[in-house]
């Protein structure tokens, strides 16, 4: 009884003292008759909300009515879409997600020197050391490279992007937060290197003149919903190196008529593609194909969603139901550029399973033939 009343004191005064905290944290919300909105803290400092100027160029202040403005909060400029260029000062030290989204003319973002915190290059924002990109002006057309100082792309940072044509995404890139790139309409093709840990929701989500896709071999993963929208994806592989195709990762991927899936991948979500969800139900896209091997789990996805099922095997590049010197000639053309290969015919080909089609698959195929060493089809 005594333990029971002790624990119920200590929870009211632990509630008291949230309380006490939570309404001494945020003494104000005005906008003291600047253009900007704010909240100033219990410490005194100030974290802006918005901004209801007509400015095109912002400049934010580093001091509003005596008060240090150490924070942007969360969407606190989104949808400004006359704002064509905003100046960050060096006190900031806090900017909250999607800050900026939704900035349609927002061509360049710029940082005070002598910040701790923050820098930019060329208008786009970074933290200090350029290892995280923060985000990439809305309104900046055209193609971008990212730095190969950078590691990590971060929440949102190129959403809503609709002028962005092109990108280039370095080997130094590890990680991709979540919808990172979602809404950049006019990008049309991709490159996901292999350093990229790819479990990254709704990373190229509603990248509606996405056509095609390349992932490198050792991204093991690929993340749910992360290309969900992209209506006119056409063409990507999956590569030996994923075991994992997460939920709706290529879902309402209307224009892909069939996708290809290696042995590795072990785990494949719920309508992670072969799915249109554009209507109340959602139901498979007409005459989808699913190319994989027996009793896989590609097989077994095909099967359980009613789509169509091509069964691969290992060595016959020409799917002839025969492994023959015909497929030796087809890698062996595939090698020496005369002839391209399939994104199913490229998992036949590679028939040492080790993520490369080159003269050892070749051999590989001519020791099945001539009953030297078998493959495992």
């Amino acid at each position: 009884m005594n333990i029971h009343i002790k624990k119920s004191t200590a929870l009211c005064l632990i509630t008291a003292l949230i309380f006490s905290l939570c309404t001494s944290a945020v003494n104000v919300f005005a906008s003291s008759g600047s253009d900007f909105k704010y909240e100033v803290f219990g410490d005194g400092y100030i974290r802006i909300t918005d901004y209801t100027g007509s400015d095109s160029a912002i400049g934010i202040p580093s001091e509003i009515n005596g008060r240090t403005v150490t924070g942007i909060a969360k969407a606190a400029f989104s949808k400004k879409t006359a704002v064509t260029s905003i100046t960050i000062p060096s006190s900031v030290s806090e900017i909250g997600d999607n800050a900026f989204t939704g900035c349609s003319g927002l061509t360049s973002i710029l940082v005070n020197s002598g910040s701790l915190y923050f820098s930019a290059s060329n208008g786009v924002l970074f933290n200090k050391d350029k290892t995280v990109l923060i985000a990439y002006p809305n309104g900046k057309a055209g193609t971008y490279s990212i730095p190969n100082t950078v590691t990590s792309i971060g929440y949102s940072a190129f959403d809503s992007c609709k002028k962005l044509t092109g990108i280039t995404i370095p080997d130094s890139v590890t990680s991709i937060d979540v919808t990172a790139f979602y809404g950049c309409v006019k990008l049309a093709k991709l490159k996901i290197p292999a350093s990229v840990d790819f479990d990254s929701e709704a990373a190229f989500a509603d990248c509606t003149e996405l056509t095609s896709v390349k992932i490198d071999e050792g991204v093991s993963k690929i993340g749910e919903a992360v290309f969900l929208g992209c209506s006119n994806l056409s063409d990507v592989n999956i590569p030996r190196s994923a075991n994992l195709i997460e939920d709706y990762a290529f879902s309402d991927c209307i224009s892909l008529e069939s996708i290809a899936i290696p042995k590795t991948v072990t785990k494949i979500g719920d309508y992670a593609f072969g799915f249109d969800l554009s209507g109340a139900a959602r139901k498979p896209v007409a005459n989808f194909i699913v190319y994989g091997f027996n009793n896989s789990t590609a097989h077994n996805y095909a099967t359980a969603n009613e789509l169509n099922f091509i069964r691969l095997t290992l060595g016959d590049v020409t799917r002839d139901e025969d492994i023959n010197i015909f497929d030796i000639m087809a890698v062996r053309n595939y090698i020496f550029g005369k002839r391209n290969l399939t994104q199913s015919e490229l998992l036949t080909a590679d028939a040492t399973e080790d993520g490369e089609i080159n003269i050892f698959d070749i051999m590989s195929i001519r020791n099945h033939i001539f009953g030297s060493k078998l493959l495992v089809t």
